[in-house]
């Protein structure tokens, strides 16, 4: 008789089991929707941002990025790389209205590996190393300012000609549009240095565009003897 109740029981048992599974939310039908779920990043808002999850916000393109307006795309960094911990800002003493953004530095850095890297090669290795420092403005809807600065071994005898080469080949990070950074900030400074000495600069509008508004305004390094 003991014998008999047993396969009873698992089929009691598997009964439930199978009952119990269909009451669970289907994950794949879920995440299908949430794939087959597609935002217009030309109308997020900065409330759509701020509803999203940090894991959401990292999954955004830079094509996407690219299309938020200035104020949706602001809370987007700012979400994605609070600004609040002060481990990763250094204030201004002389103007506490603006940081130096260390996630964002290192952000740009990156992005800009792969250019940097070809112009080195291009350039007999001469770029000791290039170091990014952000200017993001507090509670103000400018966009940051960012300065590169471009360390040269001194394998060149440098003049104006050759750093625009240098300054060029940075610029294209920030204006081309299929970059990641491309609109995202106001003004570009980039001092060249050869063994720690001052060579050369030059700041760029890059919102600043030519007459028939297809190419951006460039201008001559300015050389120091």
């Amino acid at each position: 008789m003991k014998n008999i109740k047993i396969p009873f029981i698992i089929l009691a048992i598997f009964i439930i089991a199978v009952v119990f599974l269909g009451f669970l939310p289907n994950n794949n039908d879920d995440n299908k929707q949430v794939k087959e779920k597609k935002i217009n990043y030309e109308k997020v808002t900065v409330n759509d941002i701020n509803a999203m999850s940090k894991t959401q916000l990292a999954k955004i393109s830079n094509e996407d990025t690219y299309k938020m307006n200035e104020k949706a795309y602001s809370a987007y960094l700012d979400k994605l790389y609070p600004t609040d911990d002060m481990k990763n800002e250094k204030v201004s003493e002389a103007n506490p209205s603006y940081y130096n953004d260390e996630n964002l530095n290192q952000r740009v850095h990156k992005s800009m590996e792969r250019s940097m890297q070809l112009l080195n090669n291009l350039r007999e290795n001469d770029l000791e190393s290039y170091e990014v420092d952000t200017k993001v403005y507090k509670n103000n809807n400018q966009k940051p300012d960012i300065n590169i600065t471009l360390n040269l071994k001194g394998n060149n005898d440098y003049d104006q000609e050759l750093l625009q080469q240098f300054e060029e080949r940075v610029a294209s990070n920030f204006q081309v549009i299929d970059t990641e950074f491309h609109d995202c900030f106001k003004n570009l400074t980039i001092d060249f240095n050869e063994n720690d000495d001052a060579i050369g600069e030059v700041t760029l509008d890059l919102e600043e565009k030519d007459e028939n508004g297809s190419g951006y305004i460039t201008k001559k390094v300015k050389y120091i003897n």
